[in-house]
């Protein structure tokens, strides 16, 4: 059995001084196998005190080898040693194993996925849970001398011990205490170990059963805990410098492929604060196997000194597991298997992980006469946004609240538009928003209402639509006529309440004017015959309405009766004049409530970067009505819903705001209000308000048409795309006029297709399920080249996958302001830190690591994977840090910069991420936990790489072995396999 040495390191004086302990199979074997020299160098020791003395050193002992075995993920066999063939090879061998240990450790994901597999595997349901809570063994001792003298429960024994004990008893089990209960995929474990005494003479020193009880955490050990991850070996001899340099100091965990190499002679500048981890190789000294100067010598007792580095404070355990996805993860020699399938999972991966690929990107219109295609250009496609605007069964098309257009101006009043929409398909999401605002002469008000891009609720008249779906604007607001009706047109109400109805509706038919002709006359009335009622003055004066004013003119002196007709028979050709004027209004009203103007747009699928629009306009002659004459353009905004949406940082307008990301489709660029017109001109005869047909233009006002000569036909709705809004290189098209680059749509995939390759591209496809231990070690480059667009290089093919030649870190990469998530990249052939750089912020996979010469201190915070590294001596001069981002102080400098903030902070906020509550309160609201991890590295693990959350560069998704084909495939996940444990409580005795 390969013996394991965990080597543990204490700082004495300068030099590092390294701890041994030599194990076979699990940490402190050396102490068991060895017990007895231990024990005979304690001079002066009791006899009864060494008895004791054995008793703890067995208890522990089983105590390691059993953490050991459950981190390892053993299956065990009936004597608590290990069952390499974990009682066969099939799935249901394994997964039902009852003593395999890694039961105990299976997350709720990992044991769902079991499930299913196992139901796809054997066509039956599994007959149990995956995860166990229990595993329980009894050993007896007798049976021991059956099994190798190596079994370490025969190294743990001592003959006294293993004399008087008849059995040992182990138990683990899932721990159900509350304060022990888990808060992430780790496990806590409680273990249970029982000597149980014989009946054997001469034991009388044991005085009972032997007992140890622990509680033990076990967490995933993910690579974003490394600062370094080393392919190869790790050579001191790399960081060779003078004793007055700062030198290179890691503060996290260090992983190595292969051996650490120690050098007795020369200094090197270089200390080791955290756990180095050897994987498959040894620690040497030069090129030989390290020995330590003793193993307990009185004057070091279990420590050795070590000069020539730093420190070696955190230990270093040799695993004798190496991580198999090192090797071929830099290899030269692989090749991608032929499958186009490749090419464009990377394309779209890097459209979706990164929308500064669709910056460049426009929208285009070709068509005329309301029927038009709607295409995105650069690769570009539109793409179903789900937040805020999920459709709510059967699929109604989401508009937003208070739509109604009102009038700014409190004298003019009228409510143009509305939107009323409805979907006819299927669609779940909407890919495309549209606005809408309408433009006016009448009274010198241009503009009756803009809409607001940031406040969704003043957004008046505005909506969503899916493919297969169709929303129409009402022109005029239904809920306004109405509300006309009831306030002006209803002949039981009196309209003499300060004008102010009229004042609101003034300038429909003269109907003010009409209404103070009235008034006029039914004063004249009232002035000169106060007594006479009058059935028309009523509808004005309310003064009328009084009782007393019940005589006629008949009821007048015959000399003033002519007069009081007179006046009454004007009171009658004013009301005729007033009813007719409100009469005509009604008949207006009548008009737009049965048969009103409408704009409808109407979308269909063609393919997923096209879309089929038709703009029409229902009952369009109705545009020649009186309360809509004064309309002369209704101006429509389009939003493309696409890549760069589905990464945006505003999620109500799915808007992207940061500099990386403009200008998009829809975005205008720093500051201007260019955007995405579609204009309905309205045209009407020349000196008169009467409606002649609609026009539709661009922002520019150029007509829509299919027949445009330049650019194939394709036209911008923006508005005044001038040639300083240049797309970037590489240029696909040039227009010799104006002499910019024109980026102009390609047919895209089916909308099949491309939901098709989002599914097999995503890691597990809906065709295959998870597999059981399949390897993808040999196409480890391809799980890690996830970032290989460069310039210069367009895939086109798989053999155009391959590592970036060179990265260059820059200071504006690393500036919070100007990323998104965390930066990452992988696999570059050499990492390049320019002299400027202080601070390399992210996850990377680099072949070389090159820190170029400089002038001051260099910190690295995150993960770096390499297999070379090149450090010019002023670099060690000024120093160079390494941490992860779980380490307290990257988390601390993290929050100072800005990078974790809560959201509602300036990036150079004072508060630094302080709450009130505590972070482990049951009682948190849903804003509090989003701004702990807004404040936590957390963050920066949700949105970096995946692979950076794995427990292994060895691959948890990709490509097997052998085979052809490309498509993606997947382990069970949340199947770790790498632990680290934390023993939370200890207790042993003699029961």
């Amino acid at each position: 059995m390969k013996k394991i040495r965990d080597i543990r390191k204490k700082n004495q004086k300068g030099s590092a001084a390294i701890f041994f302990m030599f194990t076979a199979a699990a940490a402190s074997v050396f102490f068991l196998a060895n017990i007895n020299s231990i024990s005979d160098m304690l001079s002066g020791v009791k006899k009864s005190q060494r008895k004791s003395y054995e008793i703890e050193k067995f208890l522990h002992g089983v105590l390691n080898y059993t953490v050991y075995a459950v981190k390892e993920r053993w299956c065990m066999d009936s004597s608590w040693g290990q069952d390499e063939t974990c009682g066969g090879t099939a799935m249901k061998d394994q997964v039902l194993n009852k003593l395999n240990l890694e039961r105990l450790l299976w997350s709720q994901t990992a044991n769902n996925a079991i499930k299913q597999l196992y139901q796809t595997t054997y066509s039956a349901a599994i007959p149990e849970n995956p995860a166990m809570n229990e595993i329980s063994v009894k050993v007896p001792i007798s049976s021991l001398s059956e099994l190798e003298l190596s079994h370490p429960l025969n190294l743990s024994l001592s003959d006294p011990i293993k004399r008087c004990l008849s059995e040992v008893e182990i138990k683990l089990n899932r721990s159900t205490n509350p304060s022990n209960q888990p808060v992430g995929d780790e496990k806590v474990i409680t273990i249970n170990i029982r000597g149980i005494k014989s009946d054997a003479k001469n034991c009388e020193s044991i005085p009972g059963n032997l007992y140890l009880k622990s509680t033990v955490a076990f967490y995933p050990r993910t690579l974003n805990q490394f600062a370094l991850i080393k392919s190869g070996n790790l050579d001191v001899e790399d960081f060779k410098g003078l004793a007055s340099d700062r030198g290179v100091r890691f503060h996290s965990g260090v992983y190595v492929e292969n051996d650490f190499i120690l050098r007795n002679t020369g200094t090197y500048r270089v200390g080791f604060y955290d756990a180095v981890r050897v994987g498959g190789g040894n620690i040497r000294l030069n090129m030989d196997l390290f020995n330590p100067k003793s193993f307990g010598r009185s004057d070091e007792r279990i420590y050795d000194q070590f000069p020539h580095v730093m420190a070696i404070k955190g230990g270093i355990t040799l695993e004798n597991k190496v991580d198999t996805g090192l090797s071929p993860l830099f290899g030269s020699s692989f090749t991608y298997p032929a499958n186009t399938l490749l090419s464009v999972c990377i394309e779209r991966a890097a459209l979706k992980d990164n929308p500064s690929r669709t910056k460049n990107s426009r929208l285009w219109v070709k068509g005329k006469d309301g029927k038009y295609v709607f295409a995105l250009s650069q690769d570009n496609e539109f793409r179903e946004y789900s937040y805020p605007y999920a459709f709510t069964k059967p699929h109604e098309v989401f508009a937003w609240d208070n739509t109604s257009y009102k009038s700014n101006f409190e004298d003019y009043g009228r409510e143009y538009l509305k939107a009323v929409v409805t979907n006819t398909g299927a669609s779940e999401f909407p890919i495309m928003k549209f606005g809408s605002r309408v433009y006016t002469t009448s009274d010198s008000n241009s503009v009756i209402r803009e809409s607001s891009d940031d406040d969704p609720s003043s957004d008046a008249g505005s909506f969503v639509l899916g493919r297969d779906s169709e929303g129409k604007v009402a022109i005029m607001d239904p809920d306004f006529l109405t509300k006309l009706e009831t306030d002006l047109l209803d002949k039981t109400k009196y309209l003499d309440r300060n004008d102010d109805l009229l004042d609101k509706y003034k300038d429909l038919e003269g109907l003010k004017q009409k209404h103070s002709d009235l008034r006029s006359v039914c004063r004249d009335l009232r002035n000169d015959f106060p007594d006479v009622g009058s059935d028309a003055c009523k509808k004005v004066r309310n003064e009328f309405n009084d009782p007393s004013k019940d005589k006629t003119c008949d009821d007048q002196s015959p000399s003033d009766k002519p007069n009081c007709e007179a006046i009454v028979a004007q009171v009658t050709a004013k009301e005729l004049d007033f009813e007719t004027a409100r009469d005509l209004i009604q008949g207006y009203v009548d008009e737009l409530q049965d048969t009103p103007p409408e704009i409808n747009i109407k979308m269909t699928p063609l393919i997923s970067n096209k879309q089929d629009v038709e703009i029409s306009i229902t009952n369009e002659d109705k545009l020649s009505n009186p309360l809509v004459k004064d309309i002369d353009k209704v101006r429509l905004t389009v939003d493309a819903f696409d890549f760069g949406v589905e990464g945006s940082n505003n999620a109500v307008t799915g808007k992207r705001t940061d500099w990386n990301h403009l200008p998009g489709p829809n975005d205008p660029q720093d500051g201007n209000t260019y955007r995405n017109y579609i204009n309905l001109n309205i045209e009407r005869y020349f000196g008169s308000r009467g409606f002649r047909k609609v026009t539709f233009t661009n922002g520019d006002n150029d007509v829509l048409t299919d027949t445009n000569s330049a650019n194939d036909g394709w036209m911008l709705l923006k508005e005044d795309n001038y040639p300083g809004w240049q797309p970037d290189d590489p240029p696909k098209y040039w227009d010799k006029d104006s002499g910019w680059v024109v980026y102009l749509p390609e047919d895209g995939m089916t909308i099949a297709d491309a939901k098709r390759y989002d599914t097999d591209c995503s890691g597990v496809s809906d065709a295959s399920a998870a597999e059981w231990d399949i390897s993808f070690t040999d196409n480890t480059q391809f799980s890690w080249l996830y970032s290989v667009q460069h310039s210069g290089v367009t895939i086109d093919d798989p053999s155009a996958v391959t590592p970036k030649p060179s990265h260059e870190f820059l200071e504006y990469d690393m500036d919070p302001k100007n990323y998104k998530g965390i930066p990452t990249i992988s696999i570059v052939k050499d990492c390049i830190v320019k002299s400027n750089v202080e601070l390399v912020f992210g996850f990377y996979v680099c072949e070389t690591l090159t820190i170029q010469s400089r002038g001051k201190a260099l910190r690295f915070i995150g993960t770096i994977i390499t297999k070379n590294i090149k450090i010019d001596n002023s670099a060690k001069k000024y120093g160079i840090d390494f941490f992860s981002v779980w380490h307290p102080l990257a988390t601390e400098f993290l929050r100072i910069r800005g990078d974790l903030k809560k959201s509602t902070d300036a990036f150079n906020s004072s508060n630094n991420c302080k709450f009130n509550v505590p972070g482990w309160s049951p009682f948190l609201s849903e804003d509090e936990q989003k701004e702990f991890l807004n404040c936590s590295p957390m963050k920066f693990v949700i949105q970096g790489a995946n692979n950076f959350n794995w427990t292994t560069v060895d691959p948890e998704i990709g490509i097997p072995s052998s085979g052809s084909s490309v498509t993606t495939q997947s382990k069970i996940p949340g199947r770790y396999r790498r632990f680290v444990t934390s023993t939370m409580w200890i207790e042993t005795g003699v029961e």
